[in-house]
């Protein structure tokens, strides 16, 4: 299979499916990681985390915009994303919910689902920013999955002030999404296109 993921910021997926990113890069799966709110030092911290998920440092794409002005750029992201349509050539893509509230985020979202009308497409949680979400497509994990996502999140070094960096809030929401399933741990995702090829 062949994944996208598309983060509006620089952290953004390995917040959102990080334990699911080092599950699917073990099962061989190939995996681009799509960042949008590429700056430095997030560049240096990105390739560290992606490196400890699996994803080589030659399958990220950086299309850099500004951030909290993804609105004025709407056609320009519209455009890069169907080049990675083309050029990634995805099986399945990973993007914020369509509930995120953030004004980037509902950029990246509104216009992926745009560009990938013919691909499978899941919503990824950022539980802050999401006014609800929808949970209806789990993925199992295991302890090592999430020691790898946090160790991701924990190489943005500039993100280490907010209250999200924390191993306790990666287990507790894995634990959470998993109850609701009867399993130990997964990571949830809101089922925004799914198709089952033959």
């Amino acid at each position: 299979m062949r994944i996208l993921v598309i983060a509006p910021h620089a952290d953004d997926g390995e917040i959102g499916c990080g334990g699911t990113l080092a599950k699917y890069a073990d099962m061989g799966h190939t995996i681009f990681y799509a960042t949008f709110a590429s700056i430095d030092p997030t560049l240096t911290e990105l390739k560290n985390a992606l490196e400890i998920l699996g994803i080589p440092e030659h399958h990220i794409i950086y299309s850099p915009t500004k951030i909290r002005e993804f609105g004025y750029s709407r056609q320009a992201i519209l455009d890069e994303l169907i080049t990675m349509k083309y050029c990634c050539a995805p099986d399945l893509v990973f993007i914020p919910s369509f509930n995120d509230t953030h004004q980037d985020h509902k950029v990246i979202t509104d216009e992926s689902f745009r560009a990938f009308k013919d691909v499978s497409v899941l919503g990824y949680e950022i539980p802050w920013n999401n006014l609800t979400f929808t949970t209806n497509r789990f993925i199992e994990l295991t302890e090592d999955h999430l020691k790898r996502k946090f160790n991701a999140m924990f190489m943005h070094k500039s993100q280490h002030s907010r209250r999200y960096v924390t191993e306790d809030f990666v287990v507790s929401l894995a634990k959470v999404r998993g109850i609701q399933v009867g399993l130990q741990y997964t990571e949830a995702f809101e089922s925004i296109r799914w198709i089952e090829k033959l």
